[in-house]
């Protein structure tokens, strides 16, 4: 091909400068080569991916070639020769477009470039040759064609390999700086907000959220690019009811939906007026040994955006975000020990002093509440086959009736009692052990962690830790402690 010097550059840059150096090549006045994206299934239209010499005018927006145009008729094909363009009648009408004409080509051949190799999943594009006027092809020179167009399918799958290789040596360089600087933060929120500002660097996103699984349940920890507390309550319905997310979860691997307008009936993906400019999704399991601990989702408005290629990378960030979750949580739990054995020991020394039961009852309630910063503790007492309500201490300017009585079985204190262990209630939106209205005429508490105490091998009591939002970890009280303090307490 004859080429300009900006045009040589480009197809230099696309490693192909070799190729179109040779003039003697064939004696074409045009030629174009489309580049195909093998993720996308289509054909890639922008100024970096179409190569072209010769050309009078410019490209437009039209000339992207449709899914039933000729260039698609030409990847089945494999080859097509067209001699003279106002003379064959074998050329399809809708083939005889406005680009022809605006470029005066009167005969073309167009050829599939493609290559074995798995990289390219044997699809690198279509190339045309094209004649101002009428030629007949000979067919030394289509075999010169089908030479041609192996040597281009070479060199493009040597410059896509070699992209490859310097894009995976980048996104290594950043994992490894991002896992130093994701691990100088102690506080787990703060490590999920790192997280999801830190995985631009490696793959965009217009909202991203990460989520904390407990369990059947999951809980938010934070999000970007909408607020947290707009989250709708399926979003983070249990994984059980969920089965996109329970898919996910079994199979450990990331999950990319490309295309949600071309999702098959089989991917279980529900749509939702707050999702509804979602086009592009991609859901990341953070597995810390062979648990999954939580999941990073991310989404875009381009159709298409994620690809299987970011599959990889992907899976390394989320490996890096769980250790990164769990060693904050791992800190805060032994901050909460020692914090918590050191207000035993004042209760103890203090509670030691104490002789009647109502008063020993009313500073647990008053201490718990204060020293956890929950919203409300009560303390229920076994009495004759039911729980009564004997202090209850909050840090808002209500409290429960006194006397008001639970039946052994009944509620999250009663479950606690006919089971001796203690219960965790994440949320008590969906934890069926809670049962609404207890609070009233105030709102229900969103979770609660109640602990039986224990004398003499039979439940004494129970002490409610309740709060107005939501629990993240299990580790959100040591349960052997809470059990000890109800010990010192008698």
């Amino acid at each position: 091909f004859q080429a300009e010097d900006g045009i040589r550059d480009l197809v230099r840059s696309r490693g192909l400068g070799d190729v179109y150096k040779r003039q003697d090549l064939i004696s074409a006045d045009c030629g174009m080569l489309y580049l195909y994206d093998t993720n996308k299934q289509e054909f890639y239209f922008d100024r970096e991916n179409i190569i072209h010499v010769g050309l009078r005018n410019e490209l437009i927006l039209k000339d992207k070639p449709r899914p039933t145009g000729m260039a698609q008729y030409i990847r089945q094909q494999g080859l097509i020769v067209v001699n003279d363009v106002a003379q064959d009648q074998d050329l399809p009408p809708n083939f005889r477009g406005n680009f022809l004409e605006r470029e005066g080509i009167k005969s073309f051949v167009g050829v599939a470039v493609r290559t074995a190799e798995e990289i390219t999943r044997g699809e690198v594009g279509v190339l045309y040759l094209n004649f101002r006027n009428p030629h007949r092809f000979t067919d030394d020179e289509k075999n010169v064609i089908r030479v041609f167009a192996n040597l281009v399918a070479s060199v493009v799958r040597s410059a896509w390999l070699l992209e490859r290789t310097q894009l995976i040596a980048e996104q290594q360089n950043t994992l490894r700086e991002i896992a130093g600087t994701l691990n100088t933060e102690l506080d787990r929120e703060a490590v999920a907000g790192r997280i999801l500002d830190e995985l631009k660097k490696v793959v965009d996103y217009r909202m991203a959220s990460i989520q904390r699984i407990l369990g059947d349940n999951r809980v938010h920890l934070d999000g970007r690019g909408f607020k947290s507390d707009e989250i709708p309550d399926w979003a983070l319905k249990p994984i059980s009811e969920d089965r996109l997310i329970k898919q996910i979860v079994r199979e450990k691997e990331a999950l990319i939906l490309s295309d949600l307008s071309k999702i098959r009936d089989d991917v279980h993906w529900e749509h939702h007026a707050e999702t509804a400019h979602v086009q592009s999704w991609a859901c990341v399991p953070l597995i810390y040994g062979d648990e999954v601990i939580g999941l990073l989702t991310l989404d875009h408005d381009q159709p298409g955006y994620y690809q299987p290629t970011h599959k990889e990378i992907l899976d390394l960030y989320g490996l890096q975000a769980a250790i990164a979750i769990k060693n904050a949580e791992l800190v805060a739990t032994l901050r909460r020990q020692v914090e918590g054995r050191e207000m035993l020991n004042r209760i103890g020394i203090e509670l030691s002093g104490l002789f009647d039961e109502k008063a020993i009852m009313d500073r647990v309630a008053d201490i718990t509440a204060v020293t956890l910063s929950c919203s409300h503790c009560t303390f229920f007492r076994v009495e004759n086959g039911q729980l009564v309500t004997r202090s209850s201490f909050g840090n808002r300017d209500w409290s429960f009736l006194l006397e008001r009585t639970v039946p052994i079985g009944a509620g999250v204190a009663g479950w606690v009692v006919e089971h001796k262990e203690p219960a965790l209630v994440l949320d008590s939106r969906v934890d069926s052990r809670f049962e609404p209205g207890w609070s009233k005429p105030q709102a229900d508490p969103l979770s609660l962690l109640d602990v039986p105490i224990n004398v003499g091998g039979e439940v004494y009591g129970v002490i409610s830790i309740e709060d107005d939002c939501l629990l993240y970890t299990s580790d959100a009280a040591d349960e052997e402690d809470s059990v000890d303090l109800g010990g010192r307490r008698i």
